[in-house]
C-alpha cells in the first residue's frame, strides 16, 4: 500500500473521495481490468503526465485521465470547483 492519494492531494490541491484514494494507495490500479479501459496510469503517471497522456485541446484543465484504452479514450476524475 502507498500514500499516493496524499501526494496527489498536495500536487493538485484537491481533496479526493474515498474509492479514489483506496483506488490510488491500495494499489487498486494495479489490478488487472476486465473491461475496454483496461490500461490505468500509474500515480507516477499522473503526478507527472507527459503529452502523451495529458492532449492540450482535448481534455479539458478540470480533468486528469486515470485508465485509457487502446484507442485513446481516457476516464478521467473531474475535478469541482470546490477542489473536490
Amino acid at each position: 500500500m502507498g500514500d499516493w492519494s496524499r501526494h496527489f492531494e498536495q500536487a493538485y490541491r484537491v481533496t479526493l473521495p474515498g474509492d479514489l484514494r483506496a483506488w490510488l494507495d491500495g494499489d487498486l490500479w494495479k489490478e488487472p481490468i476486465g473491461a475496454e479501459f483496461c490500461q490505468p496510469l500509474s500515480p507516477e503517471t499522473i503526478l507527472s503526465p507527459t503529452h502523451a497522456e495529458i492532449w492540450a485541446g482535448f481534455i479539458p484543465p478540470d480533468v486528469l485521465p486515470l485508465i485509457g484504452n487502446d484507442y485513446g479514450d481516457w476516464l478521467c476524475v473531474r475535478i469541482g470547483r470546490d477542489n473536490q
